[in-house]
């Protein structure tokens, strides 16, 4: 390389380092030698020309990652550990492979993708409807647009599959029963998972229909009970007995059970809902917020006043304002004790119940029912203000002296949290703590009695379905080596815990049509409230393929044609050409470095979601020193 190459490269360097440094104690030494001489050996630190591992041809095909019990935890810890494994199926706690089904319906496999999600989601229409979307927050094209719509492509997978048969029942090859007590998303999944090893199972649940809470808890407007029922049937038509309208504890006695069965699971989850404790709260007119909506799933018709107050920040408490509105009432006020960025709610949540016009009444707490002639005439309030933070990370709401006011309403929901019901273990041998929570093995699930294993809410607490979903296929597997006489603990590889994903914010301006998501259609606004019809309508096939073909295929080695390093390269020496455009196919024909022009920043492979792009040992003359390097890599990430 020519000396004058060389000052140019100082005449850079002492623009952007910015301080007193000369540019000539800055020099690198000299690492390129003339040809034919050989190249020494580099440091690390040193980087070459990007180099393309694999290109994505017609057959290729993306590792899976199927259920296989005993052995599924070990092989997300490994690819996880690897980093092989792609960050929307590790920010998922059951590890769907969300990679994988989006990447069969991009490809029109649309039945294979069902099959796929099935493996750990153990009700796909039902959570692709319901569910918080954790694998969208770790979805890394949130660093570049928008992630994809990864739950809504669940649901689509399962409902373009409604029309075709069940799957087919399992021998029972096991001599061994087990007995579930509850039928919600933890005790299907354990059942789901031990038919398919061949085990007879039978569930008891109380409700005329399984689902457990989203059957009771969750309005037929975000989830239709015949699709939920089409999720449990898929279960039952493995093998597994349902036996619903039938109360542990009462209709039949847990002991009995623990008697009859080999093991025994309980998956009662969080049926109940906490008080307010306040005056007033037993009048007519109040209502727990998971009554009014088992109500009003059983088709009981509900009545409610015309003005409704609905305590809560939850998800629950949204399900309870925008269902009031649709049982006619003309005036509905969310009270919450914070303000809007602590609540609990989904973003989406919150902004349809606004959409619809619930009143939101924030940084509020009630602190008194007023009754008059037993029925509610109104509810005392008091101004909140925000404190030092508390346990949760929240700052503590603090009540503000003299700002009591009274809402005028007539109804009063309650949505402040959901609580366990343990009646059912009346006379049952079986340890709970100082709290009255139910003693159990963190690892194997297992209680004080060795029959009697439990999963779900009930223990863990409140959380979403598909964290419940985790707790039953880790459930399962402690009944299976239970049932073989296998130690529980031994060369088990615990459950791999989700973790949240934080990315940067980035910004949508000229970002091209073809790259933004697929926004599902819905309702419309004056539609809504007059009945309840499912809001979100679903995808149509050409929707779902060409959401599906956003996805950048993380981790999976191959390029996938994203052409995101070519969008970081600042030079532009980066050209990608894809056999079709990205809405219908992104295989990759032509992939060209011009090297050239190249400045060996090391961009391009760091931003490639693949890891299919890496900085090469053809060394020119490059340094690379991360304190010294001048691009600002969040802004020419948008180039």
């Amino acid at each position: 390389m020519s000396g004058r190459f060389s000052d140019f490269i100082d005449a850079w360097k002492s623009i952007f380092i910015g301080h007193s440094i000369t540019a000539k104690k800055l020099r690198a030494p000299r690492v390129t030698e003339f040809y034919p001489f050989e190249k020494p050996e580099l440091a690390d630190r040193f980087r070459g020309a990007p180099m393309l591992k694999g290109v994505m041809g017609e057959a290729t095909e993306t590792e899976k990652f199927p259920n296989v019990l005993g052995e599924f935890n070990a092989t997300i810890k490994q690819k996880q550990e690897s980093e092989e494994l792609p960050p929307c199926v590790f920010s998922c706690p059951a590890h769907v492979d969300a990679r994988g089904y989006v990447e069969l319906i991009a490809e029109g496999r649309f039945k294979d993708s069902l099959d796929l999600i099935r493996e750990r989601c153990t009700l796909p229409a039902s959570i692709g409807r319901v569910c918080t979307r954790p694998c969208e927050t770790g979805c890394r094209r949130n660093k570049f647009d928008e992630p994809i719509s990864i739950r809504d492509l669940k649901r689509f997978a399962a409902d373009s599959n409604m029309d075709k048969p069940h799957p087919q029942a399992v021998p029972k090859t096991k001599d061994k029963k087990v007995a579930i007590i509850g039928g919600g998303p933890a005790g299907l999944t354990a059942a789901q998972v031990l038919a398919k090893e061949g085990y007879p199972v039978t569930i008891y649940d109380k409700n005329p229909q399984g689902g457990g809470t989203l059957l009771t808890g969750i309005p037929k407007y975000r989830l239709p009970k015949n699709v939920l029922k089409w999720d449990v049937d898929a279960v039952c038509a493995l093998g597994v007995e349902l036996k619903t309208n039938v109360e542990v504890g009462k209709d039949i006695k847990l002991n009995d059970l623990i008697d009859s069965y080999d093991a025994v699971l309980l998956a009662t989850g969080l049926p109940a809902g906490y008080n307010l404790g306040i005056e007033g709260e037993d009048a007519e007119g109040v209502w727990g917020c998971l009554d009014l909506l088992k109500e009003m799933n059983f088709d009981n018709h509900p009545e409610l006043g015309k003005k409704v107050a609905v305590v809560g920040g939850g998800n629950v408490a949204m399900d309870g304002a925008r269902t009031s509105l649709r049982l006619g009432a003309e005036q509905v006020y969310l009270i919450y004790r914070r303000g809007r960025a602590e609540m609990p709610a989904r973003f989406e949540e919150i902004h349809e119940a606004e959409e619809e016009g619930v009143i939101f009444e924030l940084l509020t707490n009630p602190t008194r029912v007023i009754v008059e002639n037993g029925k509610v005439a109104g509810l005392e309030c008091v101004r909140m203000g925000l404190g030092e933070p508390d346990a949760s990370g929240r700052r503590r709401p603090e009540p503000i002296a003299g700002s009591e006011f009274v809402l005028d309403v007539d109804t009063v929901v309650t949505a402040i949290g959901q609580k366990t019901d343990l009646s059912f273990l009346e006379g049952v041998n079986l340890e709970l703590n100082a709290k009255g929570v139910i003693v159990y093995d963190k690892l194997t699930l297992q209680t004080s009695n060795p029959k009697v294993f439990t999963a779900g809410e009930v223990v863990t607490g409140a959380g979403a379905a598909i964290q419940a979903i985790a707790s039953g296929h880790e459930a399962a597997e402690s009944l299976d080596r239970f049932l073989r006489g296998v130690d529980l603990k031994e060369g088990r590889t615990a459950q791999v815990l989700a973790r949240p994903y934080s990315y940067g914010q980035t910004y949508l301006d000229g970002v091209e049509p073809e790259r933004r998501r697929v926004h599902m259609k819905m309702l419309p606004l004056e539609e809504r409230t007059k009945g309840f019809a499912e809001v979100e309508l679903g995808f149509t096939e050409e929707e779902a393929i060409r959401e599906a073909n956003r996805c950048l295929v993380c981790n999976n080695g191959n390029c996938s044609g994203c052409t995101m390093c070519a969008r970081a390269c600042p030079t532009s020496c980066i050209d990608v050409e894809r056999t079709g455009p990205l809405e219908t196919n992104r295989k990759v024909l032509k992939y060209d470095l011009n090297l050239t022009k190249c400045l060996f920043c090391g961009l391009c492979a760091e931003t490639c979601p693949t890891g299919a792009l890496e900085m090469s040992k053809d060394y020119e003359n490059a340094e690379y020193v991360k304190d010294r390097l001048f691009y600002d890599k969040e802004k020419v990430l948008r180039q």
